[in-house]
């Protein structure tokens, strides 16, 4: 998923891990702001059941660290 949220262009993945069980998901969030400096990956040790879960949970982390950055 790809998107734009105040001058930064995000990029988030839902990263399907190895589970015995059933499958889970991690978000990889990959963050691009001229205004900040090059560009931020961050991740989480959380897992969801749903690769839409994971990926709302990295829209919030990218939105969060963008919005607490350009503050």
């Amino acid at each position: 998923m790809k998107w734009t949220y105040k001058e930064c262009d995000v990029k988030v993945t839902a990263t399907a891990l190895d589970s015995p069980a059933m499958p889970i998901f991690t978000p990889i969030v990959v963050i691009n702001c001229k205004s900040v400096g090059p560009h931020r990956m961050l991740a989480t040790s959380e897992c969801f059941l749903t690769a839409e879960l994971a990926e709302q949970r990295g829209m919030n982390m990218a939105r969060k660290w963008i919005d607490e950055k350009r503050a």
